[in-house]
Parts: C-alpha cells; sequence; structure tokens
C-alpha cells in the first residue's frame, strides 16, 4: 500500500527517505520464549510517486525499497 500513496507525503522532498517502523511483539504462553522483532521499511521519496503512478510495477517497487529486521 505505500507505493500507491506516495503523493501523500507532500512535505517530504523526493530525494529523502520515508521510513515505516513496525514493532511487533510475540505474545506466547509464559514458558515460551518471546519472538519480538522489529521491521523497517524505507524508501525514497520519488520511488513511490514514481512506482505509484504506474500498474504493475510492485515487482520493481519491492526491488527498490529497504527492509531490516531485527
Amino acid at each position: 500500500m505505500l507505493h500507491r500513496h506516495g503523493g501523500n507525503f507532500q512535505g517530504i522532498r523526493k530525494d529523502e527517505r520515508v521510513t515505516i517502523i513496525a514493532f511487533i511483539e510475540d505474545r506466547n504462553f509464559p514458558d515460551e520464549p518471546n519472538k519480538n522483532m522489529t521491521i523497517l521499511l524505507t524508501a525514497l521519496r520519488k520511488d513511490l510517486d514514481e512506482l505509484g503512478r504506474k500498474d504493475g510495477r510492485l515487482k520493481e517497487f519491492k526491488q527498490r525499497i529497504k527492509i531490516v529486521e531485527y
């Protein structure tokens, strides 16, 4: 969905990046280890704008974004 709404980031220059941080908390039973995770999705604003205007470009968009998990 991020690639479809790149035009909504009007306060960000085209050479700047948009980053979404997701915190995932695994709530297991008390005796099981938790597997908490943080995911960062980062894309250039110009890529969001360019790929959001073109249908069928999701594969290319996925190649341009940066995903970090820890």
